[in-house]
């Protein structure tokens, strides 16, 4: 594989993700399937990252730290693969209670951003569900879809001040490396997927979860007709 400062790094990288998931798809067309392929992708890029900053670390260090929530309140998009990760494990770790709340959670936030754009979903400071209420800190961490792993920030600053008036008057400085390496892995993911003649979409976090929350069979009923998350994708705008 090719390092990062290579022209050839993010095609490479592109490519590898996208026969894999083709590959592993094809063999074992299931949740559990999905989740084993949104687990790769997920090792993938945090064993990328390991390396990338050991080797060329940014002018400055991350400024990212437990508590910090100021990306925590606007739309998160995910793959399928990445959603078969979070149902499986919230169903396997959170008592049937804290299942139960969840979906509660979920569905409050779902009603009050319904129909948000994408900049008032960030200014609305609606936490995102997952976010625990009592430790500001995110219940899901260790198994965060890749959208969620590519936020990051080099400054503390420039965070607190892009919440307080968000839009394009406060650019986050963020380390390159970081941010091109889990977009290629998000693009890997979804051309494999594309390849077993599943049309790419972006899901949306809290519709999406509720969904497989509410329905276990609902990633089952995605494989076999993937109108079943319509309702469901991030909005362009």
């Amino acid at each position: 594989m090719a390092k990062i400062d290579d022209p050839s790094f993010e095609s490479e990288l592109k490519q590898a993700q996208k026969d894999s998931v083709r590959d592993a798809f094809a063999k074992t067309p299931s949740a559990d399937g999905l989740a084993d392929i949104g687990i790769d992708a997920i090792d993938t890029a945090e064993t990328f990252l390991k390396q990338f900053y050991e080797e060329d670390p940014p002018e400055q260090p991350l400024a990212c730290a437990a508590g910090c929530t100021f990306c925590c309140h606007q739309y998160v998009g995910l793959s399928m693969p990445e959603l078969a990760i979070l149902t499986k494990f919230i169903r396997s770790n959170f008592k049937d209670a804290q299942i139960e709340v969840l979906k509660n959670r979920l569905a409050e936030v779902l009603e009050k951003t319904k129909d948000m754009s994408r900049f008032e979903r960030t200014a609305s400071k609606i936490d995102c569900p997952l976010l625990d209420q009592s430790t500001r800190q995110c219940s899901v961490y260790t198994e965060r879809p890749l959208t969620y792993r590519a936020m990051h920030s080099l400054d503390r600053d420039a965070c607190e001040a892009d919440d307080a008036t968000p839009g394009k008057n406060h650019p986050i400085p963020q380390y390159q490396s970081h941010k091109v390496l889990i977009q290629s892995i998000a693009i890997g993911l979804q051309l494999g997927l594309a390849d077993n003649d599943i049309e790419p979409k972006e899901l949306e976090l809290t519709s999406a979860l509720l969904l497989t929350l509410s329905k276990a069979e609902a990633i089952d009923g995605w494989i076999e007709d993937q109108a079943e998350f319509d309702g469901t994708v991030v909005p362009k705008e």
